[in-house]
């Protein structure tokens, strides 16, 4: 009789142990699969644009939205990034980037710095990918007047929790850039990839 009572504990306690377990993993493991992110960032200025400077075909009617928000005679792409992580991942990316556009002076170069922080997808099928924090800073050149001197000031965006709809391209930010140079947009779009 005592054999079998602590055999039917054992197997009891052997249950809510594996239960217990198995809901602490499930609470804390990403989803399956992992995340694919592109960042464009676009230069809304009164500059006229060059050809290489188009804005790709699947941001297109964001910009335009944008021209007219902004009231912008120009936009043109500056740059895109392409980060690939696994679910609940993070991508970290610093570069020098060319704000006015190719063909300008080194004067109009800067320095970004961007990260993505926890893409994960809470749910399936059209649920929205959230993002625990997103950060782009750029640091741009201002001239001071009346000297050779070029300092490099910090703009920034920096938003917590947030989240976008898979493969549409969504608006993060907006940079003004000094001396009327107009404004950068920071543009994310995000996929799930296996």
């Amino acid at each position: 009789m005592r054999s079998i009572f602590q055999t039917i504990y054992l197997a009891l306690l052997f249950s809510l142990l594996s239960t217990a377990a198995i809901s602490q993993t499930d609470a804390s493991e990403p989803g399956p699969g992992g995340f694919e992110t592109v960042l464009h960032v676009v230069h809304g200025s009164d500059r006229p644009g060059t050809a290489a400077q188009r804005i790709p075909t699947n941001i297109q009617s964001l910009v335009k939205t944008l021209s007219s928000d902004f009231a912008h005679t120009n936009q043109q792409l500056v740059a895109t990034y392409l980060g690939r992580v696994a679910g609940n991942g993070s991508v970290v990316y610093k570069s020098i980037i060319n704000l006015a556009g190719a063909g300008s002076d080194a004067a109009e170069h800067g320095f970004i710095d961007w990260r993505v922080d926890q893409i994960r997808r809470q749910g399936a099928g059209d649920a929205p990918i959230e993002i625990r924090a997103f950060q782009f800073g750029a640091r741009v050149p201002v001239r001071l007047a009346g000297t050779p001197t070029t300092n490099y000031e910090l703009v920034s965006v920096a938003l917590n929790s947030t989240s976008v709809q898979e493969n549409t391209p969504t608006v993060l930010g907006t940079l003004s850039l000094p001396g009327g140079g107009g404004t950068l947009f920071v543009v994310l779009t995000v996929r799930q990839i296996n």
